[in-house]
């Protein structure tokens, strides 16, 4: 896990950082280091990239099983990537209200806001990585306003409001007012309602650029099973389909032995039927000289 960008950590094959592990003691001695190990205990701890340790462990990641087309995701310099989206903490020292926030965020890239949050996943990478800054402040900007027009909450982009993360319950929209703005609480994540003119740090997002790339559907457990299946459904056609044309052959095979046959029975028949005619011929013949 090497520095990112001075104060940021991030995995070298580039998952999201979402799990964090830090040594107590990492944290009390302020060691500085660009990269990250282990220790005995499992506790993370800061080091120098050229000190020498003791050994390693190889990490070889599962295939992919979950989509046939996936994204590059294109992020700007020092903002950290989490799934489809880039996010710019470098503001969270910062003390501004939220339209200087919002103006601010623009100002560093056309389509950022400041902070939405769409699921707890989400709300976890932002305070491991806010955790990571010490606290500057007790609170930061969320980019949700009220919508006098609907009576709801809403977010700045124009996102679902499908996730929240309220400390106990909703507020009520009838005490809300125009000036009503959200923040959330970095020591656990929950949101808060304040003023908007209130001065608070802030974090810029934005949905990156993405590059489709095609890539053929690994096998995972679910293929396993199926192709299996198919194969033993494509040998059972087989079967039938050999098994049907052995019958047609036995029975094709049946009738051309059985014209020959046919054939000497009806000239049987005939040679009978001529013996018996000539001799009632010659019967008939000699009653006739007898009677003379």
């Amino acid at each position: 896990m090497p520095l990112q960008d001075g104060i940021n950590y991030q995995w070298s094959d580039g998952s999201d950082t979402v799990f964090t592990h830090w040594d107590a003691a990492d944290e009390d001695d302020f060691i500085l280091g660009d990269c990250v190990y282990m220790d005995v205990t499992g506790g993370w701890r800061r080091a120098d990239c050229e000190m020498p340790l003791q050994g390693a462990l190889c990490h070889v990641p599962p295939p992919k099983s979950n989509a046939f087309t996936t994204y590059e995701v294109v992020c700007p310099s020092t903002w950290v990537r989490f799934g489809a989206s880039c996010y710019s903490f470098e503001p969270v020292v910062q003390r501004l209200t939220l339209e200087e926030a919002r103006e601010h965020c623009k100002h560093k890239a056309n389509t950022s806001e400041v902070l939405t949050i769409q699921t707890e996943m989400e709300n976890r990478f932002v305070l491991e990585q806010l955790w990571s800054y010490g606290f500057p402040h007790q609170t930061v900007w969320l980019g949700m306003f009220f919508n006098t027009d609907t009576d709801s909450m809403a977010w700045f982009d124009g996102s679902p409001m499908d996730y929240s993360n309220w400390n106990f319950k909703a507020p009520d929209p009838s005490l809300l007012t125009a000036d009503t703005c959200v923040s959330t609480r970095v020591s656990d994540g929950m949101w808060l309602l304040s003023q908007c003119t209130d001065r608070l740090g802030f974090v810029c997002k934005t949905n990156s650029d993405t590059i489709p790339e095609v890539e053929v559907a690994p096998l995972n457990g679910l293929h396993h099973g199926i192709v299996p299946a198919a194969v033993l459904v494509a040998m059972l056609i087989f079967a039938v389909l050999v098994a049907v044309l052995w019958f047609v052959y036995k029975r094709n095979m049946m009738r051309f032995r059985r014209l020959p046959s046919m054939g000497n029975a009806y000239y049987r028949h005939t040679s009978s039927q001529a013996t018996d005619s000539d001799g009632n011929v010659l019967i008939a013949d000699l009653e006739a000289h007898s009677g003379e």
